[in-house]
């Protein structure tokens, strides 16, 4: 008899399709409209009988947005200066020649070294 070979051992999960018969499937196709319909019962139960359940989904789901939106803005900046170092390490800066001249009209080689490490950086979270 001849063996398997030793990559058929293994579930190939790149080949994964959500439209397997698989539990983990069902279960990834069930949430999302799981959650709508959890939410949908929680808010008409809210607005019905208890303005207290209201009050509290509206604080979860505040909550949620904040982390949303302020993670998106750190992971935007994060990827900006990331980038910003990858151009700044390919063009080469630190290897242009400085003067050490400072007569009058011309820049002062320290103060531009100083404004290399100040980098403006403006986000705006999708």
């Amino acid at each position: 008899m001849a063996e398997k070979p030793k990559d058929d051992a293994m579930y190939r999960f790149y080949q994964a399709n959500i439209h397997e018969r698989r539990f983990a499937a069902r279960v990834a196709r069930g949430v999302p409209m799981g959650t709508i319909m959890l939410t949908t019962v929680l808010v008409l139960f809210g607005v019905f009988y208890s303005v207290a359940l209201l009050l509290w989904l509206c604080a979860v789901f505040n909550v949620c947005m904040w982390l949303w939106i302020v993670s998106a803005a750190m992971f935007g900046i994060l990827g900006v200066d990331k980038v910003y170092k990858e151009l700044e390490r390919e063009a080469d800066v630190s290897k242009a020649p400085a003067t050490a001249s400072t007569a009058p009209g011309q820049a002062n080689p320290q103060a531009a070294d100083d404004m290399r490490q100040v980098t403006h950086t403006i986000v705006f979270p999708n």
